[in-house]
């Protein structure tokens, strides 16, 4: 069975008015359910099951500021309470371009965790982090808790 398919099976939806929300077993809220929110708590579902972090380890839509301009981090895991992995989500229908590694690396300079990932629900990019060099390593997979 894809992770994919028992994802959807776990999803707690419910509609008020037309409107479809999706419970966030993170932020223990119902939030609309968009495109972006869909990737989100897939990539959530993901890292609980099939990696196995802990929901004390995730932080979704973390408040920052950078050059004095409020931001939000979609999804930041935590190690020994330390940056891990800061992950940008996009909806699927947005192409992941060079704007969105600019994104991310930008954030990732006040953050500093040692990987990275940006995803669209279809394609996913996950690197590690090389400050010393100032590069970046691509990987097939993110690190297991």
């Amino acid at each position: 069975m894809s992770v994919f398919f028992f994802f959807i099976n776990h999803l707690h939806l419910k509609k008020i008015q037309n409107k479809t929300y999706v419970f966030c077993i993170i932020r223990k809220k119902w939030y609309p359910f968009t495109k972006e929110e869909g990737i989100r708590q897939y990539i959530i579902f993901f890292l609980k099951k099939v990696k196995k972090y802990r929901s004390s380890n995730i932080l979704v839509e973390v408040p920052f500021q950078i050059n004095q301009l409020n931001k939000r981090l979609d999804i930041l895991v935590l190690l020994k309470k330390k940056p891990y992995i800061l992950i940008e989500c996009k909806a699927p229908n947005i192409f992941l371009t060079q704007k969105t590694f600019d994104q991310i690396s930008r954030y990732n300079k006040k953050i500093k965790a040692p990987y990275l990932m940006v995803s669209n629900g279809i394609k996913n990019f996950i690197f590690q982090t090389d400050e010393y060099n100032k590069k970046f390593s691509f990987l097939n997979d993110l690190p297991i808790f």
